[in-house]
């Protein structure tokens, strides 16, 4: 097959995919489906064709399969390479966001698919990084445009709020958000890698999930609220340009957006306190 290409865009960032397989180009274009642009590219992704397991001798009865998304970051001089986790450690490709340029290498062909997401999601954190965003272990929900934002590591609690405000709230988002000023606000996006529409909205406060007996919010002071959330994005990296524009973002986000440790029991009334809380 001639090379084809798509593009696809999440949190305004936008890539161009450029691949040599007719499957794995119908695959990406269904995932990303709902998130296909037109506009220019901010970097581009040349995927490579897929080995065959005779060319790899991988032997899939001895794989871990819980592995596959703990991928491995090492920076040589411009460029972040990316393996996948041992035992396998296949050199899945490079990310060089000074020349907006990412390539994901050849994979065998039954670990292609799986490998290939994280390794996507990676590169558009970066690019996102390098344009004062972020992707964050979160949930979100938004009612008439104004965006809350639930963060929390796994079994933080995350999922059972946004279910108990599904009723009143519109869902944006559940497990991962993308975060990206836009127009001079703090916004919230879903992303593909867990929804199936593009969402956004302009964020109004951010919740630090704790579960407890009680319902409590308590608000928390800037520098707390940066550290907290630096602890929950995803993929943070070895990079002094990169770390010091997500500092900063952390520091200037915290600063402009109200930050609260939420103390929450199954039971709690969510809905209708959130809603007393930004009327305050």
């Amino acid at each position: 097959m001639r090379r084809k290409s798509l593009k696809a865009e999440v949190a305004g960032i936008c890539s161009q995919f450029n691949l040599w397989e007719e499957d794995s180009f119908y695959f990406l274009k269904n995932i990303f489906k709902n998130f296909l642009s037109e506009k220019k590219e901010n970097f581009t992704v040349d995927i490579k064709p897929k080995l065959t397991e005779r060319e790899t001798g991988l032997k899939l009865e001895k794989f871990n399969w819980d592995l596959l998304d703990k991928i491995r970051i090492e920076k040589f001089n411009t460029k972040f390479h990316i393996f996948s986790p041992e035992p396998l450690d296949y050199n899945l490709g490079f990310i060089d966001i000074r020349k907006n340029q990412c390539q994901f290498n050849s994979q065998p062909k039954i670990l292609h698919r799986y490998l290939l997401l994280p390794f996507l999601r990676l590169c558009f954190q970066l690019f996102l990084f390098k344009s004062g965003g972020f992707f964050l272990h979160a949930s979100a929900a938004s009612q008439q445009k104004t965006g809350y934002l639930f963060v929390g590591p796994t079994g933080s609690g995350k999922s059972t709020v946004i279910n108990r405000l599904s009723k009143d709230f519109k869902v944006l988002a559940d497990e991962l958000v993308a975060l990206r000023k836009y127009n001079g606000y703090y916004c919230i996006y879903s992303t593909p890698w867990t929804e199936k529409r593009k969402k956004i909205s302009r964020l109004e406060k951010i919740f630090l999930l704790r579960k407890a007996q009680y319902l409590q919010f308590k608000k928390i002071k800037p520098i707390q609220a940066a550290f907290e959330i630096y602890s929950n994005i995803l993929y943070c990296v070895s990079d002094y340009s990169l770390t010091n524009k997500l500092l900063n973002t952390l520091i200037n986000l915290s600063h402009k957006i109200p930050c609260y440790t939420m103390y929450f029991a199954l039971e709690s009334p969510l809905s209708q306190r959130i809603k007393e809380l930004s009327e305050n």
